[in-house]
C-alpha cells in the first residue's frame, strides 16, 4: 500500500536537508512502521499550511507533526498513541527584558497564524486578550523564520515550540523567556472518514506502543539521535568505580611505600585525578537537579497561568492541587480544596449514574451543570485526563465556564427560528404580490388584445357591409341571380371565417399553460402578429422580420409566415411567451406614436430579428420610436416603473416579461443600447424535436 506522507521542516520532529532528504523522529517512526507493514512511503515536502490543505482535500494520507485538540479532532482523524508532549515558549532578543505576559506590551511578536500555540483558546492570542495588552503580531511561515526574525531584530519576541527552541537557541542571539504556552500532545493526523485512515492509525498505534515499552527500540534511539537524550551513568556504578580506583592504588601504595616514594607521589596524583572526576560528577548532578527545579517552575508557571480552573486529584478522588483560576472563577482557594473529596465540593461527579470512571479512562470531554462556592449554578465543559506519576495514578480535571456560550447559542437558535418564520412570511407575501402582478399583466394584455380584435374585425365588417349594400343595387339593375348569390355567399363566409379565426387566436392566447411544453417559436410569432399587425398597419407602422439572410415585410392580410422561415423550437409556456411578444410589440407601437406626437417625421418601423446561435435562439425587437434614456435603462424591468404618461401605462408589462422569461422559462431578457429608438433581446434554449426535457 502506498502512503502519501506530507511533512514540513520542524526539527527535531521532521528535519529536511538542503537536498530535500527527510529525517527526524517522525520519519524514523513511519519508516519503521512501513518496514513492518510492507508500506511504500511517498514523502511530500510542503509547508505547515500546505500539509493541512492536502489533509483536508485528501492529497495526503498522513501528516506529522500536528498537535492534538478537540477542535482538530472534529476535522481530522488522529491516532491514539502520543509521540511526544510539547508546549509553546516565548523567545526574545538578548537585549529585551521579557519575563511575563505584561512585559509584552507594545512588542512585535513573530508567530505562525495557524499555530495551535497561537490561535487555540489557551494560546498566546487568547492570553494577550485576557490580559488586555496591546501587541503587534508579525506572521511567519515556520519556526525557523520566527527565530531568525527575533535574531535580526525584525521582531522583539517570537512564539515557537520548546523542542525546536532547545535544539536551535544556541545558533542564534536569542534568549528563552519563562513564558510557557498551552501544553499539547504531538500525534499523527489523517483525513476524516476514510477506511485508509483507520488502517494507518491502528498500524501506527500498535508499533508506537511496542516501541515505547522497549528502551532499545527505534523510538528511543530516534529520541537520542535527534534530541540529544543520553542515559546518565548510574551513580552507584560510578561510586564502585571510584572505590575500586581508590582501593587498588592505596593497597599498592602500602606495599611499596617504604621503597618507592616516587611512585607514591604518582599514585597520589592519580587519586587527585579520580577525586576531580568525583567532583565533576557531583557538579553534573547539581546541574541535573537545577534543571529539574527549572522544569518544575515551568510546569508551575504553566499550571498557574492557565485561564481555566484546573484540579488534580488522586485515584481515591482526593484533591491534591488546584490552580489560581479555581479561586477566581469558582470561589475555592487551593487550601480549601486540598485533601478533600471531589464529591464534597461537586456532588454531581458522584450522583450521576452515567458518569464514566474518571480514573480508568485516559481522556474524556463532557458538559455538566456545577455550583460555585456562593451557590450560583453555571454550565461547564469538563475535560479529564488520567496520568501516572511514580507508582500513583492521578486525574487532571479542567473546568471551563460555558454559560455565556450556552446563552448565546439559545439566543441564536431563537433568532434563527424567528428569521426562518419571517422569510417564509416574506416569500408568501412576494408570491401573492407576483400573482397579483401577473393578473394585472393578463388584464392589461387582454385590453390590448380586445383593441387588436376591434382593428381586426373593422375591415371584414366593412367589407360585409359593402356586400350587403351591393345586393340592393344588383336587384335594381337585374343582376341578382344564382351566380351573384353564390359569389356573395362565398365572400361573406370568407370574411366570417377570418373573424372566427381571430376569435380562436384570442381564446388560445389567454388559455392558461399548466405544464411546460415544447413549442414552435415561429408559430407563436405568427399567432401574435396575426392579431397585432392590423394595428401596426392602421398606425402606418411597418413590421420587418429578419431570419438569418432572409427578410420578410408583413403585408396587410398576411397571416402565414413565408416558407423560408424555418421552425425553431423551445421549451416552456407558449401562451406566457405570447404575452411577452405582445407586450414588447405594443410598447414599440406606443413609442413610435409618442415620437410622432413630439414632431418626428420618420416612418414607423418595427424589426423582429431571429438568430439561432448553437443551443440558444435570440429574438431582438427594435423600433425607431422615442427610445429609452440611458439613465433609466437599468430600471425598465422594475415593477410599476413606466416611461409613459400617467394613465397610459401601469409599469408591470416589462417586469412580468422578465419574470416569465427568466424565472419560468430559464432564459434571459435585457435592454440593449440603441442609437435611435429602443431594443430588447430575448434568449431561450433551443430544443431539438425528440429531445426529452429535463423537467
Amino acid at each position: 500500500m502506498t502512503v502519501n506522507y506530507c511533512v514540513y521542516d520542524n526539527p527535531p520532529m521532521i528535519k529536511i536537508s538542503n537536498k530535500n532528504s527527510v529525517g527526524g523522529i517522525g520519519a524514523d517512526i513511519i519508516n519503521y512502521v512501513a518496514e513492518k507493514e510492507n508500506l511504500r512511503i511517498n514523502y511530500i515536502i510542503s509547508t505547515w499550511d500546505g500539509c493541512l490543505g492536502m489533509l483536508e482535500t485528501g492529497g495526503a494520507d498522513i501528516i506529522f507533526p500536528i498537535a492534538f485538540s478537540r477542535e482538530r479532532a472534529a476535522l481530522y482523524h488522529f491516532n491514539d498513541e502520543t509521540v511526544l508532549t510539547n508546549w509553546g515558549q516565548i523567545y526574545s532578543g538578548e537585549k529585551q527584558k521579557i519575563t511575563s505576559i505584561p512585559d509584552l506590551v507594545g512588542k512585535k511578536i513573530a508567530v505562525i497564524e495557524s499555530d495551535i500555540y497561537f490561535k487555540s483558546d489557551q494560546g498566546l492570542k487568547g492570553l494577550v486578550k485576557a490580559f488586555n495588552i496591546d501587541v503587534t503580531f508579525v506572521y511567519a511561515e515556520s519556526y525557523r523564520e520566527i527565530i531568525e526574525a527575533v535574531d535580526s531584530g525584525r521582531a522583539d519576541a517570537g512564539l515557537i515550540n520548546r523542542l525546536f527552541g532547545q535544539l536551535n537557541e544556541n545558533s542564534y542571539n536569542v534568549r528563552r523567556t519563562p513564558i510557557l504556552i498551552h501544553p499539547i500532545e504531538i500525534r499523527f493526523a489523517m483525513p476524516k472518514g476514510k477506511q485508509k485512515s483507520l488502517v494507518l492509525s491502528v498500524m501506527t498505534d500498535t508499533h508506537i506502543a511496542e516501541m515505547k515499552s522497549d528502551k532499545n527500540s527505534v523510538y528511543h534511539k530516534s529520541l537520542d539521535k535527534w534530541m540529544g537524550v543520553k542515559e546518565k551513568n548510574d551513580f552507584s556504578s560510578t561510586l564502585r568505580l571510584i572505590t575500586v580506583g581508590l582501593g587498588v592504588p592505596l593497597v599498592f601504595l602500602f606495599l611499596i611505600s617504604l621503597f618507592l616514594e616516587k611512585k607514591i607521589k604518582r599514585k597520589t596524583g592519580e587519586l587527585s585525578e579520580i577525586n576531580g572526576l568525583l567532583m565533576k560528577e557531583i557538579e553534573e548532578r547539581k546541574q541535573a537537579e537545577e534543571k529539574l527545579k527549572n522544569s518544575e517552575e515551568k510546569y508551575s508557571s504553566l499550571f498557574q497561568t492557565s485561564a481555566d480552573p484546573i484540579i488534580i486529584m488522586d485515584s481515591e478522588g482526593v484533591i491534591q492541587d488546584a490552580n489560581n483560576a479555581v479561586e477566581r472563577q469558582i470561589g475555592y482557594t487551593c487550601d480549601e480544596l486540598k485533601n478533600r473529596k471531589i464529591t464534597s465540593l461537586f456532588p454531581e461527579f458522584e450522583l450521576d449514574e452515567n458518569m464514566p470512571n474518571l480514573i480508568q479512562e485516559n481522556r474524556q470531554h463532557f458538559e455538566k451543570e456545577l455550583y460555585r462556592k456562593n451557590g450560583d449554578k453555571f454550565d461547564s465543559e469538563i475535560a479529564t485526563n488520567s496520568f501516572t506519576a511514580g507508582d500513583n495514578r492521578f486525574v487532571q480535571i479542567i473546568i471551563r465556564d460555558i454559560t455565556v456560550r450556552k446563552k448565546t447559542q439559545q439566543i441564536l437558535a431563537q433568532k434563527k427560528k424567528d428569521l426562518e418564520k419571517r422569510v417564509q412570511e416574506e416569500v408568501e407575501h412576494n408570491r401573492i404580490q407576483e400573482q397579483m402582478l401577473m393578473q394585472q399583466s393578463k388584464l392589461a394584455a387582454m385590453g390590448q388584445m380586445i383593441n387588436a380584435i376591434a382593428h381586426q374585425w373593422r375591415q371584414p365588417l366593412t367589407t360585409i357591409g359593402l356586400y350587403v349594400q351591393d345586393v340592393e343595387d344588383a336587384f335594381e339593375y337585374g343582376e341578382l341571380n344564382m351566380d351573384y348569390i353564390s359569389q356573395f355567399r362565398d365572400h361573406c363566409m370568407e370574411q366570417i371565417a377570418y373573424m372566427s379565426k381571430t376569435i380562436d387566436d384570442f381564446r388560445n392566447f389567454f388559455k392558461p399553460d399548466k405544464e411546460k411544453e415544447i413549442f414552435d417559436i415561429c408559430e407563436i410569432m405568427r399567432e401574435v402578429l396575426s392579431l397585432i399587425n392590423p394595428q401596426l398597419i392602421n398606425n402606418n407602422i411597418e413590421l420587418k422580420i429578419f431570419y438569418g439572410e432572409h427578410q420578410v415585410i408583413l403585408k396587410p392580410g398576411m397571416i402565414e409566415l413565408p416558407s423560408q422561415i424555418k421552425c425553431v423550437t423551445s421549451y416552456g409556456y407558449p401562451n406566457e411567451f405570447k404575452q411577452v411578444l405582445l407586450n414588447l410589440i405594443s410598447n414599440a407601437r406606443d413609442a413610435i406614436i409618442e415620437s410622432r406626437s413630439s414632431g418626428s417625421q420618420e416612418s414607423g418601423l418595427v424589426k423582429l430579428i431571429v438568430e439561432p446561435e448553437g443551443d440558444i435562439v435570440k429574438m431582438t425587437l427594435e423600433d425607431n420610436g422615442c427610445g429609452i434614456p440611458d439613465d433609466i435603462r437599468d430600471r425598465v424591468f422594475e415593477p410599476y416603473f413606466s416611461t409613459k404618461e400617467e394613465g397610459q401605462g401601469v409599469g408591470i408589462g416589462l417586469y412580468m416579461s422578465k419574470i416569465i422569461i427568466e424565472n419560468n422559462m430559464e432564459g434571459r431578457i435585457y435592454a440593449n443600447e440603441c442609437a435611435t429608438g429602443a431594443s430588447f433581446t430575448i434568449e431561450l434554449k433551443q430544443w431539438n424535436i425528440g429531445k426529452v426535457p429535463s423537467n
